[in-house]
């Protein structure tokens, strides 16, 4: 038989059958012994955490179309970095099984366009090719593939951590008056990310939810949102607040501003420093509260 540019594959595992013994019996089978592509996979039964990392070492150059929907995931969770080389997948399927994902479990898929959740998924679903929670209200994975304006559709109240991590394409996200929460690193990674309105019904900004981005991104905030405004295309927190702090050679200030319970160091428009200040706490101070402080006290301070 000869090699066929875009082969599709079915396997079977068992917990004695690991996914590279079920692809080599099936390859054997087809009479194929060096396919050129394996662009489609299907997968069912039990898999651990080795499968997952075959898929990425293995085939993650040539697979578009992963379909988990009939597999049994072991401890009910997709790996962190399990895709870890470059690859070109464009859609997988999330069976019920899964429900949790590790740290990086999306990562390096750069080019991926659609999730796919089974509907019996007690714990995630899925949407036009979103991955969001079963109510449909929490944004949890945007496709890194997707390209241009990203319009939030109105039913979501929370961009999840990491919801738009390294969508390198998107380069504009409008939120609705239906987002009240923005998690930690949630626009994280974007490389080409030129704007974000982000809407007055906004009371919850985790921390650096642009880092990692080449380009300053534009920020917008409604006028009317009564915790954060945009300066500079910075963003900051309409609080005001008073601070002071001793710093001493162990304690540097974000630290102690953590520490203080303080969320939004934005929001500290007096702050006075006594101790010993570092040229850390110095670049703190001009990236993170600069912006809206109206008053530095560092005269008894050593610098």
């Amino acid at each position: 038989m000869t090699q066929d540019t875009h082969l599709s594959l079915s396997v079977t595992l068992t917990p004695e059958l690991r996914l590279e013994q079920a692809l080599g019996q099936a390859l054997k089978k087809a009479g194929i012994k060096n396919p050129t592509y394996l662009t489609k996979l299907t997968i069912a039964g039990t898999m651990t955490d080795g499968d997952f990392l075959i898929i990425g070492k293995r085939m993650g150059s040539t697979l578009l179309e992963l379909d988990l929907g009939d597999a049994m995931v072991v401890k009910n969770k997709i790996p962190g970095w399990s895709f870890y080389v470059r690859s070109g997948l464009l859609s997988i399927t999330i069976p019920k099984s899964v429900h949790e994902f590790g740290d990086g479990a999306f990562s390096y898929l750069y080019a991926l366009q659609s999730i796919t959740v089974h509907p019996d998924n007690p714990v995630f679903s899925s949407e036009n090719g979103l991955l969001l929670n079963k109510e449909k209200t929490i944004l949890i994975r945007v496709p890194a593939g997707l390209e241009g304006e990203f319009i939030v559709r109105d039913t979501i109240k929370k961009i999840g951590t990491k919801a738009f991590y390294f969508c390198n394409e998107v380069n504009s996200i409008i939120l609705p008056d239906s987002v009240t929460e923005i998690d930690d690193l949630a626009f994280s990674e974007c490389k080409n990310l030129e704007s974000v309105f982000i809407p007055k019904s906004v009371t919850s900004i985790g921390e650096d939810i642009f880092y990692g981005c080449y380009k300053v991104p534009s920020i917008e905030i409604d006028p009317d949102n009564p915790l954060f405004g945009s300066k500079n295309n910075t963003l900051f927190c309409k609080e005001s607040l008073s601070f002071s702090i001793h710093l001493t050679p162990e304690l540097r200030l974000k630290q102690a501003i953590k520490d203080a319970g303080i969320r939004y160091p934005s929001s500290i428009k007096q702050l006075t420093i006594t101790g010993t200040i570092t040229s850390e706490d110095l670049d703190f101070i001009h990236e993170q509260i600069a912006i809206t402080l109206q008053e530095l006290d560092m005269g008894a301070a050593i610098v």
